[in-house]
């Protein structure tokens, strides 16, 4: 099996920032949480979909994700995408491109690195 950079949920950082929430696990693989609504533009408005990332399990949310090697392939980061959602056609596509996303942002950053989002970039939380 082979080994792969992922983000995972982490405690570190957290309370860094005044809108910060941990609600997924510690340790889950995470998403990009969806961004809709009205506060598109803004990431510390009400609604945290434009700062947090989402638990591949929990379906849960966080504001921070830390970048670990894992003992993953591929295929099987791709059904942890899957995970609880309809395996249709149109899903199993979209979990195949984020998974492949979310190995590439993985992979721009050392291993250990903290990761925030703000809005549509993903970047390294200063501690």
């Amino acid at each position: 099996m082979s080994t792969m950079a992922v983000l995972v949920v982490t405690h570190r950082t957290q309370g860094n920032r005044a809108t910060d929430f941990l609600f997924a696990d510690v340790g889950e693989l995470v998403g990009i949480t969806s961004s809709r609504g009205p506060d598109r533009g803004r990431p510390d408005r009400d609604c945290g979909g434009r700062r947090s990332f989402t638990g591949l399990e929990s379906r849960y949310c966080t504001t921070t994700a830390q970048v670990v090697a894992q003992q993953l392939t591929m295929r099987q980061y791709i059904e942890a995408h899957l995970a609880g959602l309809p395996a249709d056609t149109t899903t199993r596509a979209w979990a195949a491109e984020a998974a492949r996303d979310m190995a590439r942002i993985a992979t721009t950053f050392p291993i250990g690195t903290v990761v925030e989002r703000r809005g549509d970039c993903i970047r390294e939380r200063q501690p």
